[in-house]
């Protein structure tokens, strides 16, 4: 919800829009996923908690980067906003 809002407020309505149909696009193929890996790998208790390990710091990394303060600067050429990938990614991560 935060990278939703985060997204429409620096760029538009749209990317927020994009950000929020993510879910859609991964859902599905990520529960499959994920049942078949963890399936695989039930007794491999280390490998897990490396695999959880590394989607926290991912996860911390993206709320860094989102409370950082860089200065208050005026831009005035148009930027790609690449919402929608930005929505995969974190839905993708948790």
């Amino acid at each position: 919800m935060t990278l939703v809002i985060s997204e429409t407020l620096k760029h538009d309505i749209k990317s927020g829009v994009k950000v929020a149909i993510a879910p859609i696009i991964t859902d599905l193929p990520i529960i499959i996923l994920t049942l078949f890996i963890l399936a695989e790998l039930s007794n491999f208790h280390n490998i897990l908690a490396i695999i959880s390990l590394a989607g926290s710091l991912f996860i911390l990394f993206m709320g860094y980067e989102s409370i950082r303060s860089k200065g208050v600067e005026l831009n005035l050429q148009e930027k790609k906003a690449k919402s929608l990938r930005k929505g995969i990614l974190a839905n993708a991560a948790t």
